[in-house]
Order: structure tokens, then sequence, then C-alpha cells
């Protein structure tokens, strides 16, 4: 901090503050956390919460939708399969262009299509449009996430980005406890079409709103000469001037992002990148399992519509709080081995969900089981992302993040049949066992996960 403060005050004997190169990430990461950065991350509350409603909203509709068309509950699984792809080829993608052109216009194209998309499902009347437009939806969601998360770290001083990203992933908590209390409250009396219609008109219409109100990352524009000027405005703009400073090395960031994929695989980051992406896989398997299927399993276990939405809603507010306690722990603990001792406290809860007696009269007792697991499991999502964001430099960022996020939607799609077909073979035991097994995988990658520095003067 005083090498920082020293270059931008000056104060070198010898040396005009002009001709010191400033260093973007550096100005950011160590400098103070503006309010004016604090109002521009507020602008991405209501797509962090869109992203969590679209997320869960299919899984949440399926009972009844399922009784509209009379269909078995198992016929939705390839809309889930579609929605998963398109999730996985949207962050594997996401990534790549996050770095390529910004973080701004892949965020607000995206919302807007994933939200355009989600409202189109109020009218389908067949598994086929169904699963057209979950794949649509799924491929913006998924486009839409790393520019978001890196958006969030590019935008926070180092000292808070723990929890910057822990409350980003809370929001998207945040949306799953909506559109689960949507539908305990709505789905019975007014179907499942208002659900859609609610979970898309609101990311596409804020998005209309960020086009015009939401700067690019002061981080990726350091890498670009051509818009420097762009650049001194929205660092003015959150009160860190760097009018008249040369930039330092933005040459070099900027070939270095030319191909930030294949950057990944490197001897120095192909480690890293290897369980990180099992992680993701494994852990997004259990939790997809879960959201995908836990309302249809307790129905079939003779729990009411209403309830069985609602536990949903209560292991999302376990959720909540277990991401932004995380954000915390990230801080003091480091975020890959927050992720390992994560991972052995869900193990061990899964464990007791995988033996429970599953009763209806026994729901407060499961609920109560279902906020901790929800917790942890959040918990672990953070941590995940919170390494994701360590572990790479700023020019491979979005692409790390992305990549990771292309894991874990490949769990997802993998959750979409193997979550279906552990419930119609062994009921709740299938269904947690399934979960038990990816959390043990999840937890031997988590052994091997490492954060490092980066070097090029971005703080990890």
């Amino acid at each position: 901090m005083t090498t920082l403060k020293r270059e931008l005050d000056g104060t070198s004997s010898n040396t005009s503050a002009e001709s010191i190169p400033v260093n973007v990430h550096q100005i950011i990461g160590e400098g103070v956390w503006t309010r004016q950065q604090k109002c521009i991350l507020a602008l991405l509350v209501v797509i962090f919460i869109s992203e969590g409603i679209d997320g869960n909203v299919l899984g949440a509709s399926i009972p009844k939708m399922a009784a509209d068309w009379n269909l078995a509950p198992s016929a939705f699984a390839t809309a889930h399969f579609l929605s998963s792809l398109g999730a996985a080829i949207g962050v594997a993608l996401g990534g790549p262009v996050t770095d390529r052109f910004g973080r701004k216009w892949p965020l607000t194209i995206t919302a807007l299509i994933f939200g355009l998309a989600t409202t189109a499902i109020a009218w389908v009347d067949s598994l086929l449009w169904l699963g057209v437009a979950r794949f649509i939806a799924g491929l913006g969601l998924g486009l839409n996430l790393p520019a978001g998360l890196a958006l969030v770290a590019e935008l926070s001083p180092q000292r808070y980005r723990g929890r910057t990203i822990a409350a980003a992933l809370a929001l998207t908590v945040v949306g799953i406890v909506f559109s689960s209390s949507m539908a305990a409250l709505l789905l019975e009396d007014f179907g499942w079409r208002i659900l859609f219609f609610i979970g898309g008109v609101i990311p596409a219409g804020w998005a209309l709103i960020l086009m015009a109100k939401l700067p690019e990352s002061p981080a990726f524009l350091a890498g670009r000469a051509a818009r420097r000027v762009e650049l001194d405005r929205i660092m003015d703009r959150l009160g860190h001037s760097i009018r008249g400073r040369r930039i330092a090395q933005h040459t070099d960031v900027e070939v270095k992002a030319e191909r930030p994929l294949s950057s990944l695989f490197r001897k120095e980051t192909l480690l890293p990148t290897f369980f990180l992406c099992a992680a993701f896989f494994c852990l997004f398997l259990m939790i997809s399992t879960v959201f995908s299927w836990l309302p249809t399993m307790l129905a079939a276990e003779g729990f009411s519509l209403r309830l069985s939405n609602f536990a949903i809603t209560v292991w999302s507010i376990g959720g909540i709080i277990g991401t932004l306690a995380t954000g915390r722990i990230v801080e003091i603990l480091g975020s890959a081995r927050t992720a390992r001792v994560l991972v052995v406290a869900a193990l061990l809860f899964t464990t007791l969900l995988f033996s429970w007696e599953y009763e209806p009269e026994q729901a407060t007792f499961l609920f109560a089981i279902f906020v901790i697991e929800g917790a942890i499991a959040s918990g672990m999502t953070t941590a995940l992302y919170a390494t994701a964001a360590d572990a790479f430099p700023a020019h491979l960022r979005g692409t790390g993040i992305g990549l990771g996020s292309a894991a874990g939607r490949g769990g997802m799609l993998a959750a979409a049949y193997l979550g279906a077909l552990a419930l119609e073979l062994a009921g709740s035991r299938g269904f947690f066992g399934l979960a038990l097994l990816a959390l043990l995988a999840a937890g031997l990658a988590a052994t091997f996960l490492t954060t490092k520095t980066s070097k090029d003067g971005d703080y990890a």
C-alpha cells in the first residue's frame, strides 16, 4: 500500500508522478472502496437474483406441469438436460468472450436473452418447445455468469473480494428462494405459467437499464490502449483518477488475452485448472440433483406440493447464510482451504439425509437439516468461485471462471438424468446416495486445490 500511495502521490524526489506507470489492477485492488464502486455493483443485484430465479423455476414447476400435461415427472429430464447443456456451452464461451470483448456487453445482452427466453415459456404447450426455450435461456445464463463475477471481482478491493463474490452468489440464492416462494404461493392457484413470466420479465427489463448505466471494467480497459479515453472517464467516476498517467504493461496484457482459453492449459495453470473443473463438476452434480428433483422426491414421499416447494426455500435460506459467512471465512482461511473444510461438513450431513426416513410428520426436523445442508453446499460454491477468481490473473480471470462454471454445468447435465434415474430406482436413498457420491469426488478434487498470487500486478 505504501508503494501504491507513493506512486499515486508522486513523492519520489527524482521522478514526476506523471512519468510513473500506474497499474489499474493495483489501484483498485489496494485502494479505497469508493461509494461509486459500490453503487455500480448495486446495479448488478437484480441480475444475480434473476439468475437464481431462472435456474430454479423449472424444478419448482415440474410437479404441476407434469399433472397439467399428464406426464411422468421423469419426462422433463430432457428439458433439464437442454437447460444445463445451454448453460454449459454458455459458460464455456462466456469466459473467452468476456476476456476478449469486456464485461458490460456480454453481461447485458445475455441477461436480455435469458429473460426473453424464460418469458416465452409461459406460452409453450409441448416438451419440444419447452426444451428449446430452456436451452436458449440456459445459453444466455451461462454466458452471463463469467462477465458478472469478473466485474464484481474487478470493482472490489482485494481485502473485500471474498465477501463481494460471496454476496453476488448469495443474491443468486435469494433468487432461488424467491422462485420457490412464488411456487409455494402461486402454483396451486394460478398455475406454472405465471412463474416463468415473472422470472423472465424482470431480467429482460433490467438489462435495458444496464445497457445505459453500467460502465465497462477498468481492469479490462487497461489492456486496450485505444480505449484510454473511456478508461479515464470511468476511473474518474470511480474516484480513482489517472488522467495524464501512463498505464503499465497494457500491450503485454492485450497480447496475453488473445488466446485466454489455451493459456489455462499451460504448465503453470494446468493443475489448478484441472482440479478446479473436477471440483465444480462434482459439486454442481450434487446441487443440481437437489434443486432439480427435491420437490419431486418429496412429493413422491407423500409431502404436499406446497411443502415440497417450501423445502427448496428453506434450503436456499440456509444457502444465503452459508454464502455470506463463507465470504468472510475465505478472507481468513483462504478459498481453497475453506472449500476442503466445507466438503467434510457436507459429507456428514448428506450421510444423515441418506439415512433419513422421509415422513411428512417429521418435516420440521427435516427442514432444519435442509437449512444446514443448504448453507454448507452454497458455502462450497462460494469457496470454489473465490478459488477461481484467486487462481488466475486478470487477463485469464473471466476464462478461468467460465471454464470452472462450464465443468459445473457438465455436472448439471449429468444430474438431469442421473437424478431422475436414482429417484426412480431407489427413491430417497438413491437420490441422496447420488449426492453423497458426488460430494466424495468433490472432496477428492478439493484436496489438491491451491491458489497463488498472479505475476502481472493483479492480486489473487
